[in-house]
């Protein structure tokens, strides 16, 4: 769904939030492609705007969006 939503020139722009169960640290198979998606300075589409590990503290995720917003 990033893939699509960053080639789309209609949503390129609009800001993207990670939010996942996937630890960044973690060294399994989901936590190496999170990895890929995350370091796509190099690719053909941006990184996302701002990550977040479930369980979402709720001051955390406000202030990481008042961030990416601003």
């Amino acid at each position: 769904m990033y893939h699509d939503l960053k080639h789309d020139e209609e949503t390129r722009n609009i800001p993207v939030i990670i939010v996942t169960a996937i630890a960044k640290k973690d060294s399994g198979p989901l936590g190496r492609q999170f990895k890929d998606i995350m370091m796509r300075e190099a690719q053909d589409i941006s990184p996302p705007d701002g990550y977040i590990e479930k369980p979402v503290n709720a001051d955390s995720l406000i202030r990481l969006v008042h961030h990416v917003l601003s």
